[in-house]
């Protein structure tokens, strides 16, 4: 074979594997907090008592996990319409990241919503983007 074509054939086989390997989805870091780990999953976020990923990980395959609160952020992670040829999952609309916010755990999804949930009760306060409220609830800003 001649040198130029299996090169080429190795550049378009590296893009191909790259782009395969970037399309799958993923939870966000889990946020560990004393004896408390801040977990997200799809469309809700959950505080379990854990010290650690591991710990959590194993108390969840023996189906005691002590989950202090979970909280559904949104109904539905699935789009409006599914774009043909596209893996589903990476259509999915889910929580892409969490952080921690003096009192409270701050959620963005894939579509650009962000919820503030309280850390001691697990209630949310409200979808906002850029300070504007998406839900139709009250108006929260992040500081």
């Amino acid at each position: 074979m001649h040198p130029f074509i299996a090169g080429t054939m190795f550049v378009f086989l590296m893009v191909g594997l790259s782009a395969i390997a970037s399309a799958k989805v993923g939870d966000p870091s889990a946020i560990q907090e004393g004896q408390y780990l801040y977990l997200s999953h799809a469309n809700y976020v959950e505080k379990v008592k854990a010290n650690s990923r591991s710990e959590y990980e194993e108390a969840s395959a023996k189906g005691k996990v002590a989950v202090v609160w979970h909280t559904v952020l949104y109904e539905s992670i699935e789009p409006p319409q599914y774009i043909p040829g596209l893996e589903k999952d990476v259509q999915w609309n889910i929580i892409c990241s969490i952080v921690m916010k003096g009192k409270d755990i701050v959620a963005k999804n894939k579509s650009g919503c962000v919820y503030v949930i309280n850390k001691s009760t697990g209630k949310a306060m409200g979808g906002v983007q850029s300070g504007r409220c998406l839900d139709k609830k009250k108006d929260v800003r992040l500081k």
